[in-house]
């Protein structure tokens, strides 16, 4: 095998451990379409830290925003989920490093079994292990590139000879070769980090003494690997009177791999570095989400809390193990119409892993907020008109003459006035029997997720019902305070996994439990679940089913529908088809309406399209009055 093959071999089961050891979560947004999964994705070169490579941990993203269209007195929810992901071991990049001087030469059996033993005692089997060989007079020879292979590394060892036209020795030469080759292959064949343990064993006799400058060279190159996080092993053999092992040891680092030949435990405490390698997590993930300057956050809609600096929102997470999902939500406003962005293009997400690597910062891509107008401006209430008082008539009194009493006259009667009559209006205020507010509203959710046997098969590295459970527990994270979810798990038949609830981590035990088993009966889950979330005549307590199958229905399509009438009865019906063998005529009439079947080609998709279906407004059109009524 040439050491191009041998190297994207290595790099290719690098690249399929990663993703088994998290869940692979890609960009969805389920409003607006989805965004470009390659700018979210694209590899790039990281900061390094004084020249040490950077994490092999990422935050794989999912983002959503919906709804992706609204008005100027609407808000919009935002969603940002990470998937953690690390490889489960590092893999050693180990360079040896020969000297073929004369005074090596009858040492050179026991350098090689030296060398040998070490590459004997690596787990080749840790994908992205690799060796080279040098051998080092006065110049610097390769006689073996990198190889995955131990053999092809054991037979460079054994071909090391010395050379009588290059009689010297520098070290300080050796360690510069040996950095630039352990450089060259610090990431993968598709730029992302490998994240290697990196190890440079020199075996030798000091510097040459007839080289004054060579122990302090030697210093300088060792102190310049040392800082990239390379460490530097050595074995000296004390080969006569001009042996200088105080030079080997002055460049160890760490000084316990600082050996005299023949350097027993060295083997065990190379494969001590590999072990040490296992396991590595996140210690830190920092969301930084930057809202342009025309978007304003929602006080108290972020969960969880950020950092608010501005217009950016920091949130923070810790000791995130790989297969971790993490959420962000909070919601926008604007007043600005048109499209815009919902973040500026410096939002990111950072890490840092275990052992102190900071991770390739990962953009997260803007989605399209379409603001279309200004909302109505609201009737106005009409204040009752106090009926306008209407003056009494008052008689036109004229001089009365002094009367003169005539034994024969009457007095004449006095004349009573009488009053204009005048209409007016009187606004009586009504009751209405039923309304439902969007901060009064209360979800009730049947989760219904496929358990057939099919849900076992591998998409985007990860079994199809590990991302199921992943992105069902992350939408239970997404409920509010008062919301309840019921959890449904379907094959051959469908069984209740967890009675409705709030009680999250009931959910998520449940979730964690779904065993599969063959059979896919759609028609039996929508029973099973309109029986678990029973409609409600209260507009402020809505019932949902959100049904999740990645095949084809085992029962008759009538059978399906009948079902899915039942269930639609007073309960809002979504459906996620997940993979391309599904049927989606029909999951689209299984859904309360064909806007409300959502499709995720791979499991990759998944967290965002609950994520969407999570981010749905709590009340059909707004504020919803109940008409009629005693």
């Amino acid at each position: 095998m040439t050491p191009r093959l041998a190297f994207a071999r290595a790099t290719t089961v690098a690249a399929a451990v990663s993703s088994i050891a998290g869940i692979a979560l890609v960009a969805v947004a389920i409003a607006i379409g989805r965004p470009d999964a390659a700018s979210a994705q694209a590899p790039q070169q990281a900061p390094r830290q004084g020249g040490v490579p950077p994490s092999a941990c990422a935050a794989i993203i999912s983002h959503t925003l919906a709804p992706g269209s609204i008005r100027a007195c609407d808000t919009a929810a935002v969603t940002v989920t990470m998937g953690i992901t690390c490889p489960a071991a590092r893999p050693i990049h180990l360079v040896i490093a020969v000297d073929r001087s004369q005074s090596i030469e009858p040492l050179l059996p026991d350098v090689r079994k030296s060398a040998r033993d070490v590459l004997a005692e690596l787990d080749w089997n840790i994908p992205g292990t690799m060796a080279a060989v040098l051998s080092h007079g006065f110049k610097v020879k390769v006689e073996s590139d990198w190889t995955d292979s131990a053999s092809r590394a054991q037979s460079a060892v054994n071909g090391i000879r010395y050379d009588a036209g290059d009689l010297g020795e520098d070290p300080p030469e050796a360690i510069d070769k040996a950095v630039s080759m352990l450089e060259r292959i610090r990431n993968d064949s598709d730029g992302r980090p490998l994240a290697p343990i990196e190890i440079i064993i020199l075996y030798g006799d000091g510097c040459d003494p007839s080289v004054p400058s060579c122990p302090g060279a030697a210093q300088r190159a060792a102190g310049q690997a040392t800082a990239k996080d390379v460490k530097i092993a050595t074995v000296c053999f004390e080969s006569g009177p001009r042996a200088n092992c105080q030079d080997y040891r002055a460049i160890s680092e760490p000084k316990t791999l600082a050996f005299k030949a023949p350097g027993g435990k060295l083997p065990s405490e190379v494969r001590a570095l590999q072990e040490a390698g296992r396991g590595v997590s996140v210690k830190t993930v920092t969301l930084k989400d930057i809202l342009p300057p025309a978007l304003r956050l929602v006080p108290g809609s972020a969960i969880p809390v950020p950092v608010v600096t501005g217009q950016e929102l920091a949130f923070a997470w810790a000791n995130a193990a790989p297969g971790t999902t993490l959420t962000a939500t909070y919601r926008i406003s604007t007043t600005a119409l048109g499209q815009q962005a919902n973040r500026t293009k410096d939002s990111t997400v950072l890490l840092e892993d275990s052992i102190g690597r900071d991770g390739v910062p990962a953009v997260v891509p803007p989605d399209t907020l379409d603001v279309t107008g200004p909302c109505a401006p609201p009737t106005a209430t009409p204040t009752p008109e106090p009926p306008t008082p209407v003056p009494s008539d008052t008689p036109d009194v004229s001089p009365t003459p002094a009367p003169t009493f005539t034994p024969s006259a009457t007095t004449p009667p006095t004349a009573t006035p009488t009053r204009e009559s005048r209409a007016g209006k009187i606004w009586l205020p009504v009751l209405a029997r039923a309304v439902c507010l969007p901060k009064d509203v209360r979800f009730d959710v049947a989760l219904v997720i496929d358990a057939s046997s099919s849900m076992r098969e591998q998409s985007a590295g990860v079994a199809k019902i590990d991302a199921a459970k992943a992105a069902a527990r992350a939408f239970v994270a997404l409920l509010k305070p008062g919301d309840r979810a019921a959890i449904v798990a379907f094959n051959a038949d469908a069984t209740v996994a967890a009675a409705l609830t709030a009680d999250a981590a009931l959910l998520g035990a449940a979730i964690d439990g779904i065993q599969t088993a063959d059979g896919t009966r759609i028609d039996r889950a929508l029973d099973v679940a309109a029986a678990a979330v029973p409609a409600s005549g209260d507009p402020a307590r809505q019932p949902m089913i959100v049904l999740l199958t990645d095949g084809r229905a085992s029962a008759p399509s009538a059978d399906v529908l009948a079902a899915a009438q039942r269930a639609r009865d007073g309960r809002k019906v979504f459906t996620i088809g997940l993979g391309d063998d599904i049927d989606r005529d029909l999951l689209r009439a299984v859904a309360s309406s064909p806007s409300l079947y959502y499709e995720a080609p791979t499991s990759a998709e998944l967290a965002g399209v609950y994520a969407g279906i999570a981010g749905t407004l709590p009340c059909p059109g707004g504020a919803v009055w109940g008409g009629g009524g005693d």
